[in-house]
């Protein structure tokens, strides 16, 4: 199964572009789904919060939950989404600028295994919406999103887009929980795209930033198929089969894939 991070906002709306991506395992769904993470004061939506407070919920010691909201102004819970999907992307209100040194991060549950996480670039460049570009998989039906603190507010009506190339825009005022949850551990990974962290800077431009080396990248993790109502899910006590996971959930980013990002 690919993943792949396409412009989503330039030449092809989130509809469009679910159309050209391939169908296998996407679901029919009458309308595309958002997820509100702002409202229009720009405050933080229940979903938004949802996955300090499962954490919290869980973390008795509270070291974890205190890290998570010292890291990041949005932490979502691992959401759960009836119909499966291939484009994803988050947006705003046009006109806003996104803080200077905010980052977010999109993974996704594809065939009972969550993704790798993967910073989102900014593809604001007009229209109703702008919006970071879009996360392609195929025969997605989980998401779980995080944006890291960076300077100033966040844009008003910011929300998960999932589209179906549908006409019509369904809102989520609540979401429940995936049937299968991350391990706890990956809750702070890093992202993995291409050897580096892209975080957004004032002008709304990706920046690549802390160079990683090939020793400290992040490796693709197994998750034990756990039901949500267990709570969070712990690591698996064998070792991780790197390649199983990396051929079940193969995570290519654009600079990853070699496309030029002119034209997209």
């Amino acid at each position: 199964m690919l993943h792949r991070l396409l412009a989503a906002t330039m030449s092809f709306s989130l509809a469009a572009l679910a159309l050209a991506v391939p169908a296998t395992g996407v679901e029919v769904n009458n309308e595309n789904i958002a997820i509100p993470l702002t409202d229009g004061a720009g405050v933080l939506t229940p979903s938004a919060s949802s996955g300090f407070e499962n954490v919290a919920e869980a973390d008795r010691s509270g070291i974890l939950s205190t890290q998570l909201e010292e890291s990041y102004e949005i932490f979502t819970q691992p959401i759960a989404l009836e119909s499966r999907f291939a484009v994803a992307a988050v947006t705003w209100s046009a006109g806003q600028e996104f803080p200077s040194g905010a980052r977010v991060d999109m993974r996704t549950l594809d065939d009972g295994v969550w993704s790798q996480w993967f910073a989102l670039e900014n593809d604001a460049l007009g229209g109703a919406r702008d919006g970071t570009e879009a996360n392609v998989s195929g025969g997605s039906n989980g998401i779980q999103v995080r944006v890291t603190h960076g300077d100033g507010a966040l844009p008003t009506d910011l929300r998960i887009d999932i589209s179906y190339g549908a006409e019509t825009v369904e809102e989520l005022d609540t979401t429940a929980p995936a049937a299968v949850l991350p391990e706890i551990s990956s809750y702070q990974a890093p992202v993995t795209n291409d050897r580096s962290t892209a975080v957004i800077d004032t002008e709304g431009t990706a920046l690549r930033q802390q160079e990683v080396g090939a020793d400290d990248a992040a490796a693709p993790s197994e998750v034990t198929p756990r039901d949500a109502a267990d709570g969070l899910a712990t690591p698996a006590a064998t070792t991780v089969d790197t390649e199983k996971a990396t051929a079940r959930a193969n995570i290519q980013p654009r600079s990853a894939w070699g496309a030029n990002e002119s034209y997209m």
